[in-house]
């Protein structure tokens, strides 16, 4: 509970204004040396790309999916904004696509994920009472640090 809930908490508190994103990788390498120092944790599991291979298709239709539906529905709400980043500062759009995966999301993957699983899968279990718990983990969050960083 103090990980998740105070952690975000002294973030927002505390950190208000600036990025998550250091935040993250500290945490992120905390996470990872917590998980190969832990008896029982498989550490070829943190990175499998045969399994990407696998997942690849799903992956693709499902993002040109959200793609679709999330362009219709900018260019129907607010026309001005679609492809108003990339148009206004096509540098820091591309360094954004770039960075933002390797610098936020995996952190986040490591430790909403596979910290969670790990660690608390004595209290939860391994289905979807282990999947709310990591949800409302990184919902609250990123409820929290969104909070903080819009200050």
């Amino acid at each position: 509970m103090l990980l998740f809930f105070g952690l975000a908490s002294v973030y927002a508190v505390l950190l208000r204004g600036t990025s998550p994103i250091p935040f993250l990788l500290v945490l992120g390498v905390a996470v990872v040396v917590y998980l190969r120092r832990s008896s029982g944790f498989d550490r070829a599991s943190l990175w499998r790309p045969g399994t990407f291979r696998s997942q690849a298709r799903s992956i693709a239709a499902l993002w040109c999916l959200a793609a679709v539906c999330l362009s219709v529905t900018v260019a129907l709400l607010r026309p001005g904004l679609l492809f108003a980043f990339p148009r206004e500062d096509p540098l820091i759009w591309a360094l954004v696509m770039v960075l933002y995966p390797l610098l936020s999301v995996y952190p986040q993957e490591l430790i909403f994920r596979w910290f969670v699983f790990h660690r608390y899968a004595t209290v939860f279990g391994e289905g979807a009472r282990m999947v709310a718990a990591s949800s409302v983990a990184f919902g609250l969050y990123t409820l929290r640090s969104a909070a903080g960083y819009r200050s």
